[in-house]
């Protein structure tokens, strides 16, 4: 029985970070990966490690708080290895190798030796970064230009979710394809609309009908942005527009639904005005007299950032794309990691 190890901070995890552990999966009989991360790192290192599980589900994946700097003093790296023998103690876990792609990995395996009393092997894997060459570093400088790097669950949880919602017929399907077609990406329907044409003309609806569509609606969402390119996923409404539904149908507002589209809220809504679009009614709309009143809705209850998009369809996208521009750039930042000592 061999036993491998792998250590990182996974900053995110990337196709390079997951060659590795593929590569040293395939070394060993059993493997733990073992998430370092310290507290003014931007993404939750739960997160990190659900995402690595997912990816790699043979692989004992945890993590551990590590607030030193990079020193490769005597004192420094004994604060790292103090933490590594720790969680090894921990869970049982004695490896008998140590895969990296880093040139310290000889000296973290002989370190380690020492920790724990017997050799650890250093298995070099792929140090010229042929497979993939990338970088943290590089991904959270630029993430957008490197969204192809990203593994599934990571796209669906970074991904900068636009929201399109408005009245019924003000337009929003017609903008959320233009941007995702602008994009490139992926463009989450509105279950909802599938909702009422399965049920049909002659459904009572019901609080819970309600409750249902917001919570796939998040669910879609979350699914759909598994497969979204460039950082941007395009979301035709989300559970705000259950929430609002909810009050035109059923004369109330459920604060469990309103409550529910808070806790799940994207970081940009668009609302298209009811001005200047013709009401159509395509079998399931009905309240063309709702549609201002709708348009005030969204503005008292979003809760992040959203904007009035108005005029022609040609302005309306243009308004999108350089409202999606100006904000997606500074949501898609991470705080550094602690860096490197220097040694003067």
């Amino acid at each position: 029985m061999t036993r491998g190890l792998v250590i990182g901070k996974f900053y995110p995890p990337h196709k390079g970070h997951h060659y590795l552990i593929d590569r040293a999966q395939a070394g060993c009989d059993e493997l733990m990966v073992l998430v370092l991360w310290a507290g003014q790192e931007t993404i939750f290192h739960k997160d990190r490690v659900r995402w690595l599980k997912e990816v790699h589900p043979k692989a004992l994946v945890v993590s551990a708080q590590d607030e030193h700097p990079i020193d490769y003093s005597d004192e420094g790296w004994q604060k790292h290895i103090n933490i590594i023998s720790d969680v090894l103690m921990d869970w049982g876990h004695k490896p008998d190798m140590v895969f990296s792609s880093e040139s310290y990995g000889d000296e973290l395996a002989e370190r380690l030796s020492d920790a724990i009393g017997y050799t650890v092997i250093h298995n070099m894997v792929d140090e010229a970064r042929s497979a993939y060459n990338i970088s943290g570093t590089e991904m959270r400088k630029d993430i957008r230009a490197h969204w192809d790097m990203l593994s599934a669950p990571a796209r669906a949880d970074l991904a900068y979710k636009v929201v399109v919602c408005g009245g019924e017929s003000t337009g929003t399907t017609t903008l959320a394809k233009q941007l995702a077609e602008h994009y490139n990406t992926t463009c989450v329907p509105e279950y909802g609309r599938h909702f009422d044409w399965a049920v049909g003309k002659n459904h009572t609806w019901a609080t819970a009908d309600f409750k249902h569509i917001a919570t796939q609606q998040v669910d879609w969402i979350k699914f759909f942005g598994r497969y979204s390119e460039n950082g941007i996923l395009i979301c035709d409404t989300d559970a705000y527009a259950t929430a609002m539904f909810h009050e035109i149908y059923l004369g109330h507002q459920e604060y469990d639904i309103l409550d529910y589209a808070h806790m799940n809220h994207g970081p940009l809504y668009l609302i298209t005005d009811h001005e200047g679009v013709k009401f159509e009614d395509d079998g399931t709309r009905f309240n063309s007299g709702k549609r201002a009143w709708a348009t005030s809705w969204f503005d008292e209850f979003l809760a992040n950032p959203h904007v009035l998009v108005s005029g022609d369809r040609p302005t309306r996208l243009k308004t999108a794309i350089n409202e999606i521009e100006a904000n997606a750039s500074d949501y898609m930042t991470f705080g550094e990691p602690i860096g490197e000592v220097v040694i003067k």
